[in-house]
């Protein structure tokens, strides 16, 4: 049978979502106690959907006895800690993975100066922070021994644009694959001139530098 045709209906009321919130992005995990962990961005939706997240997101953890859930909410897991760290000011697009006895959050963060603006100034979608914030995103990885935490979250990226490459405006949307000699492949997307492009880079080990392939 084709991967289609083993596909099954979702369940009505499954998956989740948060009132008052943006949910997007999430990656679920069985923990150490047997429950699903899903972890998830969300922002508030008195922002708009677009411009909202780049400024406003924090990835988020709930979890659920079944992978379809429904999931409830239970901590931030990657709150904001400052405009003077490389992810001070937004987290986005959580990946969770595990590798022996280490969970491996990959993510995207960005940060700006200022305040956070009012909701009317970015429904106007021009404002200062946004593309400040945009410019400087990062991927990053988090890792703990526990699902629960605590977070070992970097004091830098774990991927960086390349400046005067083709991958020099941004680099963003992890998309690791973790392999059985300890090795991690990480996929990511940047913007070019002539559109997005996706690049591959590789670890040797956990802790080790990610080199472009």
């Amino acid at each position: 049978m084709s991967f289609i045709d083993r596909l099954l209906p979702a369940p009505a009321g499954g998956g989740f979502s948060m009132d008052g919130y943006w949910v997007w992005g999430g990656s679920a995990i069985c923990g150490e106690d047997g429950r699903y962990h899903l972890f998830a961005s969300r922002w508030p939706k008195r922002y708009p959907f677009f411009e909202g997240y780049i400024i406003a997101s924090e990835v988020v953890r709930a979890v659920s006895d079944v992978p379809t859930g429904p999931y409830a909410f239970q901590e931030v897991v990657l709150s904001p800690r400052g405009e003077q760290f490389w992810d001070g000011r937004m987290t986005h697009n959580p990946t969770i993975h595990r590798m022996g006895d280490n969970y491996l959050l990959f993510y995207i963060g960005a940060t700006y100066g200022g305040g956070v603006p009012d909701p009317e100034v970015v429904a106007g979608k021009k404002f200062p922070q946004k593309d400040e914030s945009y410019s400087s995103i990062r991927i990053g990885l988090a890792t703990s021994t526990s699902v629960y935490g605590p977070w070992r979250r970097p004091d830098h990226p774990a991927l960086e644009p390349r400046e005067g490459r083709w991958d020099g405006s941004v680099v963003t949307n992890p998309a690791p694959c973790l392999t059985g000699d300890g090795s991690i492949y990480l996929y990511y997307r940047s913007n070019t001139p002539d559109g997005l492009r996706i690049g591959v880079a590789m670890a040797k080990g956990l802790g080790s530098p990610f080199s472009r392939l």
